[in-house]
């Protein structure tokens, strides 16, 4: 039964997208197309990148847009190349009075004053489109700005820079998975029961310094270069591609399945824009305006001309968002698995433990996301005798942020306790010292994803067999708790409120409903491995001619 406010709130979700509202127009979805095709068309190389530096940027004063590891690079590659370049600072969105990078000021876009002759350089695998937008929108004259993959003069030195696939000797056809980064919902280790390792092309579509050969499939890294992708597709020409987006990339099927309408293309969505606040696009993503129309408007043909989507959720509010798309969905639930070491047995240490992404300090004072539950989890420890520990999956050592190091002084051990990331097999032995595993956050407006989304925290709790502490706020899973009686369903909260369900609860009880729970979503699982492994055999399951 779907309640009225969320038939209210559903039909708006896709607001923003550039698609008219009883189908995609073909002009403008071929628009769309070549823009996208003509911002992401370019490798994403350091070799091109060095060229380009040395090359082709102009000499004189510089600023550059951004501080991350991407403009670390830059920097280096100025130092020792073009002593005739002066970076006099950096720009960034985030930058804060008094902030400085590798010893250099920084500042907000906005609050830039652009002496004689200085450019800005723009240069970022995802996010340069944005970039430049918010530059222009700072009143930076176009001619100011230097824009770098997704300019001519670097498609000129990076052409060849990416590696040719070879074609299978047999000249069967054969599949190709499509992979923008480590975070999915199937496993590879089921992907592999439907794809298997001798048939199959692994393509890295992700950062290049992200990139490792596979262990099951044989792969390649096409440098996040769409073009090269689909040239690589068309003279490949793959039985089915197995694509698996990040949400800034979740163009990307619909964008394949238009320039290759003859492959047949399976989609995983781990997430999806037009579930999300455009506030939290913005502050969580760095997406602005026009790229998440752009997103919504590809996801959105994706409904319509794909071949298949699988993502991690469902219920009914699912069933109702998604009952005019053509390509069929299906749930799968991420990371479910039967941890075989839990053992009833093992005495419990602590109450709670939170276990998945959680933002550094700064982050959480800047922007108000649904990470807030912190100081209501340090109350209720310290009132009620609780004692919680934190496993921070977003804390690892190639993203080790100074300011994560406050979470170590806040959280010292009692009555909570901090960690960063750690191995996932490690975490599910962990996780059975653990009491309940906690979901609960503060929401304040509508949060589509939340209705109908499944999260990693949540299986990951469920797969380790503890029961979950969840806030009412998360419908499609807190109904499926309170079908199996696997948890407690937070409807008021409050440190005391949460504190009395927890004493009034039968904790053996709610064990045995999660792994009745456990198993439920493992026996759903196979039921849709079933399907696809029927799909990508038998072939697409419509027929389209939305768009050329």
């Amino acid at each position: 039964m779907i309640e009225q406010n969320t038939e209210a709130f559903l039909p708006d979700v896709w607001e923003g997208a550039v698609m008219e509202p009883n189908g995609p127009d073909a002009s403008r979805v071929a628009a769309l197309m070549e823009t996208l095709l003509e911002e992401h068309g370019a490798p994403r190389c350091r070799e091109a990148l060095a060229r380009f530096v040395i090359e082709r940027l102009p000499p004189g004063p510089l600023y550059i847009h951004g501080c991350g590891t991407h403009s670390r690079l830059l920097l280096s590659l100025l130092a020792a190349n073009r002593p005739d370049i002066v970076v006099c600072g950096m720009l960034d969105r985030l930058a804060t009075e008094g902030t400085n990078f590798a010893g250099l000021p920084v500042q907000r876009p906005e609050e830039l004053t652009l002496e004689e002759g200085a450019k800005i350089l723009v240069a970022h695998t995802s996010f340069e489109g944005e970039m430049v937008r918010s530059l222009l929108a700072a009143g930076i004259p176009n001619e100011k700005i230097i824009r770098t993959y997704s300019s001519r003069a670097f498609a000129d030195v990076a052409d060849g820079t990416v590696p040719e696939i070879p074609l299978p000797r047999t000249g069967d056809p054969l599949s190709m998975i499509v992979s923008c980064s480590n975070v999915g919902i199937v496993s590879d280790e089921h992907l592999l029961t439907i794809f298997p390792a001798d048939q199959t092309v692994y393509i890295h579509m992700g950062r290049q310094d992200c990139f490792t050969p596979h262990p099951y499939f044989r792969s390649f890294d096409l440098l996040e270069s769409v073009r090269n992708l689909i040239e690589a597709i068309r003279n490949f020409k793959p039985r089915v591609v197995y694509i698996r987006p990040i949400i800034y990339k979740n163009y990307l099927p619909a964008l394949v399945k238009y320039f290759c309408p003859q492959t047949r293309v399976v989609a995983e969505y781990y997430d999806f824009t037009f579930l999300w606040t455009t506030q939290d696009l913005i502050s969580l993503f760095g997406l602005d305006q026009v790229s998440i129309a752009m997103l919504k408007s590809s996801e959105y043909v994706g409904t319509r001309i794909l071949d298949y989507i699988l993502s991690k959720r469902g219920g009914p509010e699912w069933q109702y968002l998604t009952s005019d798309w053509i390509v069929k969905t299906e749930l799968y639930f991420p990371l479910v698995s039967e941890f075989h070491q839990d053992n009833p047995k093992i005495s419990a240490i602590r109450d709670f433990a939170y276990a998945g992404f959680l933002p550094s300090p700064k982050f959480l004072r800047q922007f108000n996301t649904g990470y807030n539950f912190l100081s209501d989890l340090q109350v209720l420890c310290k009132n009620h005798d609780f004692k919680a520990i934190i496993y921070n999956s977003g804390h690892t050592e190639e993203n080790f942020e100074e300011s994560f190091t406050a979470y170590y002084k806040t959280f010292s051990g009692d009555p909570i306790a901090y960690r960063g990331r750690i191995p996932y097999e490690e975490l599910m032995v962990q996780l059975q010292t653990i009491r309940y595993g906690w979901l609960c956050e503060h929401w304040t407006g509508f949060q589509g994803d939340r209705h109908v989304g499944v999260c990693n925290r949540w299986t990951g709790y469920v797969s380790a067999g503890i029961p979950v502490l969840i806030d009412a706020g998360w419908r499609f899973m807190g109904a499926l708790v309170r079908r199996f009686e696997a948890g407690i369903i937070v409807e008021v909260f409050t440190p005391d409120a949460i504190a009395a369900a927890v004493q009034a609860a039968d904790h053996d009880r709610l064990r045995q409903g999660v792994k009745a729970l456990r198993r439920h979503l493992i026996e759903h699982n196979e039921a849709t491995m079933t399907k696809l492994a029927a799909i990508v055999a038998a072939g697409s399951l419509h027929i389209t001619d939305t768009v050329p």
